[in-house]
């Protein structure tokens, strides 16, 4: 039986608390960790911006832990070190 590869994108589920609010101009949306706020003229729209601003801040922290390129990453250099 020949091996595949196969890649595809995976959303992964992550439970980040977030309060919404509404003020006299819309709505507005914050987390505490990640400090993230958000501002927009509904509910759906002010929750679906903090789902945008989660997902950019994720990715942003994915870009700044990928390794550079012949250097290995720096999770498995802790896990050699911890097998010593």
């Amino acid at each position: 039986m020949t091996n595949h590869t196969v890649s595809l994108k995976v959303t992964p589920f992550l439970r980040i608390e977030c309060k919404f609010w509404l003020g006299d101009d819309g709505w507005n949306g914050s987390s505490v960790h990640p400090a993230i706020t958000v501002h927009a003229g509904s509910f759906e729209q002010a929750k679906a911006e903090m789902e945008s601003a989660l997902g950019r801040h994720i990715e942003s922290l994915l870009e700044a832990d990928r390794p550079v390129r012949g250097k290995p990453p720096e999770f498995f250099l802790r896990l050699n070190r911890a097998t010593y």
